[in-house]
């Protein structure tokens, strides 16, 4: 199960991605790092933050082993459908809130934006809190999906967010009308919302029958006491969020535009590797834990191997990459230089950040989740604390630095919490190894070749053949099985 489960959250998220990245082409073309994406991106912020706790990734560390409890007394659909209700409830109060305070709520968040742009982030918000019922119980739906080990929800919510979106972009292109893209947005999350109900009830993982007033509440009292340890995650995620907006917001326009331009680009790596490997080690019972240490080296050494040359790969070529993708329309030379400063500093912790998210989920695999919640708040303090000191000094390059910093702290704190520092420090050492090569080879081709497309077209091969070869050497099982295929013979004429 946990290979298929792997697979298709890893084809999911490749899917989600690569649309996404569509998502972001076709906005840097159209309104590039300006007033509109701005607005856009602190809507974004002022309508999600306040339900983050509710769609973070804690909510599946506690509903998987908390379904697993319904399943062996035989009411999980009841109680599933119950805890779904209860959250979409918790989304309507928060969407009626939000709207009825939208300016003054913006105005704390982004109170470096202008009087224009903050207007239109107001318009935005109203509009985009129409989401949030069917944001939050397409979250519950997804965890439940999940433990019953399928992903066809979380696989697909991004891509029918990102292909609303898209939609929305492509109306205000053709209207000029800014607030479609807020439309598109509201009606893909309830397009999920509606789709993973249906494919819940319809195959009786989730239904109505039995749910009263009564099981709500009990439902709702169980969910947070499991869930409470963990709060604070999600608190620091969008509390370090919120320094993250009011900081960029006075950096310069189109500088928290940009910022999101460059994850765009940096959290493919976590998104197509690290969330899926989190999402099996999750689905694992606490029973088949036995050698922490060896599942530890076997997933550092893999991810340290691909995370370190990618990290690099990124820092080196980060103009190249932001020129190659985004440099067109309305993407100008400032949207260009501010998205590769902020992505030169993120790409910096890419590989630690890659790794630590995998260990908390070992953490919480294994019923520590209290010990994953300092870790990660930790991480968060660390990051935010940075954020407040450097990023007056060094702009977007700092915000970047300070997302390094935190995957940094993230990696070290779970190689603490697991006992496992000295193992997790021979694995970087290894990937160091074949690294710093790699990096002296990319700055040749940076040397030695001008044009960006030229680099690029030069660097990506010499990094993932290099990479791959690396990875082969490192991983004895993959090693022999590769060795066993290169020496079958060749049967040519069957044996009579």
């Amino acid at each position: 199960m946990s290979v298929r489960l792997a697979g298709t959250l890893i084809s999911g998220a490749l899917l989600g991605k690569l649309l996404g990245f569509l998502r972001e082409i076709e906005m840097a073309r159209l309104i590039g790092a300006s007033i509109v994406s701005d607005s856009f991106r602190g809507a974004l912020t002022a309508v999600l933050l306040p339900v983050a706790p509710i769609q973070s990734d804690s909510v599946p560390s506690v509903l998987i082993p908390l379904h697993r409890d319904w399943e062996a007394r035989g009411e999980a659909p009841a109680r599933s459908m119950a805890l779904a209700v209860l959250v979409m409830l918790v989304g309507v109060v928060v969407a009626i809130i939000i709207s009825l305070l939208a300016a003054p709520w913006v105005g704390a968040l982004v109170g470096h934006f202008d009087a224009q742009a903050q207007e239109l982030t107001v318009e935005f918000v109203r509009i985009m809190s129409l989401a949030l019922p069917a944001s939050t119980m397409s979250s519950v739906v997804s965890s439940i999906e999940i433990a019953l080990g399928r992903s066809r929800i979380a696989a697909a919510r991004a891509s029918i967010q990102n292909v609303g979106m898209m939609m929305g972009i492509a109306i205000m292109a053709w209207a000029g009308q800014p607030l479609a893209i807020a439309w598109g947005f509201a009606i893909s999350f309830n397009v999920v919302a509606v789709y993973g109900v249906m494919t819940l009830a319809r195959e009786g993982a989730i239904t109505l029958r039995g749910v009263r007033r009564a099981m709500l509440a009990e439902v709702g009292v169980v969910f947070w006491r499991r869930f409470r340890p963990l709060l604070g995650i999600p608190v620091a995620e969008q509390g370090n969020i919120l320094i993250e907006r009011m900081l960029g917001s006075g950096i310069a326009v189109g500088a928290v535009a940009s910022l999101d331009y460059a994850r765009t680009l940096t959290e493919t790596a976590f998104f197509l590797v690290s969330q899926p490997l989190g999402y099996v080690v999750l689905t694992r019972a606490s029973g088949r834990q036995h050698d922490l240490r060896g599942e530890v080296e076997r997933i550092s050494t893999r991810l340290l191997a691909l995370g370190l040359p990618l990290s690099v790969f990124m820092m080196l070529f980060a103009a190249d990459i932001v020129t190659v993708v985004f440099a067109r329309g309305a993407f100008g030379a400032e949207a260009i230089h501010l998205t590769a400063n902020a992505m030169t500093g993120i790409a910096a912790g890419l590989w630690a950040t890659m790794l630590g998210w995998v260990l908390v989920r070992l953490l919480n695999a294994t019923g520590r989740h209290g010990m994953a919640a300092i870790v990660v708040i930790s991480a968060y303090g660390a990051n935010a604390l940075f954020n407040a000191l450097v990023v007056p000094r060094l702009g977007i390059m700092g915000l970047g630095f300070g997302e390094a910093l935190r995957g940094v702290v993230l990696l070290g704190g779970t190689a603490v919490a697991l006992g496992l520092v000295l193992p997790v420090l021979i694995c970087i050492l290894r990937a160091v190894a074949i690294t710093v090569p790699l990096g002296l080879a990319g700055w040749l081709v940076l040397r030695l070749i001008d044009d960006p497309f030229r680099q690029l077209l030069c660097a990506v091969p010499v990094f993932g053949i290099v990479t791959a070869v690396w990875l082969i050497i490192l991983l004895p099982d993959q090693r022999q099985m590769l060795t066993a295929r290169m020496r079958r013979p060749l049967r040519l004429v069957p044996r009579g």
